[in-house]
């Protein structure tokens, strides 16, 4: 891991920084990362059933 940034919270400016940084994370957990975990786990899915038909 490498450290990207790092934001003093008693700052405002920073505060607002690690907000808006935090928004964005919290973004594409809820968009693409969900979207390809599902896509994986779809993927699996089908995987086993296509085993159990057999």
């Amino acid at each position: 891991m490498t450290v990207l940034r790092v934001w003093r919270t008693t700052i405002a400016r920073e505060a607002k920084e690690f907000v808006q940084a935090l928004s964005t994370i919290v973004g594409w957990g809820v968009s693409d990362f969900k979207d390809a975990i599902i896509k994986e786990l779809t993927f699996i899915e089908t995987v086993l059933r296509e085993r159990r038909m057999e």
